[in-house]
C-alpha cells in the first residue's frame, strides 16, 4: 500500500505524507505476509496479458478523474 501511495503522490507532484496507524496493522506472521498477486493463471488460461504497466494504469486512472473534475460530486472526498 505505501508503494502504491508513494506511487500516485509522484505522478501527482504531491508533497503528502503517508501516516500508518499502529492500531491497524497486521500481526506478525498473518497470512496477509504470506500472499501476493500474480495473473498467471489468467494468462493461462484466456491469453490475456496486461498491456500498460501499474504506473501507466495510475497516470491514465489520474487524467481521467481529472478530466472529469468538473463532473464529480464535489462533496466526495476519495480517500486512500
Amino acid at each position: 500500500i505505501g508503494d502504491t501511495f508513494q506511487l500516485i503522490a509522484h505522478l501527482l507532484d504531491a508533497d503528502v505524507e503517508f501516516t500508518v496507524d499502529e492500531a491497524r496493522l497486521r500481526p506478525k506472521g498473518s497470512e496477509v505476509f504470506r500472499l501476493f498477486g500474480d495473473a498467471s493463471l489468467l494468462e493461462s488460461l484466456t491469453g490475456h496479458k496486461h498491456e500498460v504497466s501499474i504506473e501507466q494504469g495510475l497516470a491514465k486512472t489520474i487524467t481521467w478523474f481529472q478530466s472529469r473534475a468538473d463532473q464529480l460530486d464535489k462533496t466526495a472526498r476519495y480517500t486512500i
